[in-house]
């Protein structure tokens, strides 16, 4: 009898968690207009996955160019903090990382492992920020910009602001 109940205790509790969801990350996305820049930058969409452990931006270049020199900036906004990513790739496909927290006006450089890979034959630009690196848990607002050279001053595109909240 105590084996039947044991064995019957086991097959519940595996059904119940065969009935839970697997975990998916909260995302969102926004299009940007085509053409309002040099096709090697010109943002055209921009993806957010916002989980508990990372959060993903993917943003889709409409030519990205392999001997260019680029500069790519994000932000991440919550309630009570923001902060800005960049990614400078130079011609050589060499990539610079930069991670900032934003109180009031300053950039306060922060290290925390960020990292953005340039997919030149997809022209798409993925930048992985473990949670760690963003104090606010919640709802953060997004946007993404791009230029040339060096400067982050150097914007040619901008992406509009949007929310997505953690799942």
């Amino acid at each position: 009898m105590k084996k039947r109940a044991a064995v019957i205790v086991s097959l519940l509790a595996t059904a119940t968690l065969a009935l839970v969801p697997p975990s998916q990350a909260a995302t969102g996305a926004a299009k940007d207009k085509t053409g309002d820049a040099p096709a090697k930058l010109d943002l055209t969409r921009v993806k957010v996955s916002h989980t508990a452990a990372k959060v993903v931006i993917t943003t889709k270049v409409r030519k990205l160019k392999k001997r260019d020199t680029q500069f790519y900036g994000y932000y991440v906004e919550g309630p009570t903090a923001r902060y800005a990513g960049t990614s400078h790739r130079k011609r050589n496909g060499k990539v610079e990382e930069s991670w900032y927290f934003r109180p009031e006006d300053n950039l306060v450089p922060t290290e925390c492992g960020v990292r953005t890979k340039w997919n030149i034959k997809k022209s798409r630009i993925r930048t992985t920020i473990p949670r760690s690196c963003i104090a606010d848990a919640g709802t953060l607002s997004f946007r993404t910009s791009i230029g040339p050279g060096t400067k982050n001053g150097d914007v040619s595109d901008v992406t509009e602001a949007f929310s997505v909240t953690q799942d």
